[in-house]
């Protein structure tokens, strides 16, 4: 079963879906964290993005998520930690950046509404990746065999 089958209709319909992940806006993400605990899915990151016109402006360097989970923490550690992790990061980069200048100077889109009078900050939203147990060490199994196939690459 995936994330997206896991996550009740109520948080999947806030979110939008600019391409293959879910994005809410920023006050819904701390209810979504909560679900994915309540649901004991560990958060594994996220980013900024504008979604504006169908187009997503990916703000890929302002992520936020945990530390990777070490090999001697259980599962419920990791998920705990993660929810706290993903939070801190979350709300530093809420808290440290002005979002309206990073879209305009990176988006040609962005820039040009801006210039038009538009709010951008409308189109502000934050992806949110969350992961069940299987899924995760389903991943982890095919990325070492990825790396072992191109390991004299």
């Amino acid at each position: 079963m995936n994330t997206e089958e896991l996550l009740p209709v109520d948080i999947l319909n806030k979110a939008f879906k600019p391409g293959l992940e879910y994005a809410w806006k920023f006050e819904d993400i701390p209810s979504v964290v909560a679900e994915c605990e309540k649901l004991g899915l560990a958060v594994t990151g996220g980013e900024v993005q504008f979604f504006v016109q169908k187009s997503t402006c990916d703000l890929y360097w302002l992520s936020a998520g945990p530390k990777d989970k070490t090999p001697e923490e259980n599962w419920a550690t990791f998920c705990k930690r993660s929810y706290r992790e993903f939070l801190e990061s979350f709300n530093d980069i809420i808290t440290n950046t002005d979002f309206e200048q990073e879209g305009i100077k990176s988006f040609h889109i962005l820039y040009d509404l801006k210039r038009e009078g538009v709010d951008i900050c409308q189109y502000l939203c934050f992806t949110l990746r969350a992961i069940t147990e299987n899924e995760y060490y389903k991943l982890k199994a095919e990325y070492a065999a990825y790396l072992s196939r191109h390991k004299n690459d």
